[in-house]
């Protein structure tokens, strides 16, 4: 594993406890609503897939991999052909805008105060 990989790991899953996305992120269960269940597939998933898309582009910073990523999950949900697949993709934006936008506080928070 890369320093990269290592520091981006610690820093999404910082990031991920304190927007409580990990108590989003368990497992789904067979009691859960069909809604639910997927809604928690779904943030999962985006999370595996944004993390994997940053490790696959070091070429850009992380802030610029996750627009990046952001960009194209918007696409993907417009080009959707079902509902699912459109909640899919819109799902996984908003995950990663949100991981970008604490990301961006923090460092800005960082370089004031440290």
């Amino acid at each position: 594993m890369s320093e990269r990989t290592r520091k981006l790991s610690k820093q999404i899953r910082n990031i991920l406890y304190e927007k409580q996305f990990i108590n989003q992120l368990r497992n789904p269960s067979q009691y859960d609503s069909e809604l639910i269940f997927a809604t928690n597939s779904y943030r999962k998933w985006a999370v595996i897939e944004a993390f994997r898309f940053i490790n696959e582009h070091p070429e850009y910073s992380t802030q610029k991999a996750l627009e990046i990523f952001i960009e194209k999950m918007d696409k993907y949900s417009c080009m959707a052909r079902t509902g699912n697949s459109s909640y899919m993709f819109s799902t996984a934006k908003s995950i990663a805008e949100d991981i970008l936008d604490t990301m961006i506080i923090e460092n800005a928070f960082n370089r004031r105060y440290k």
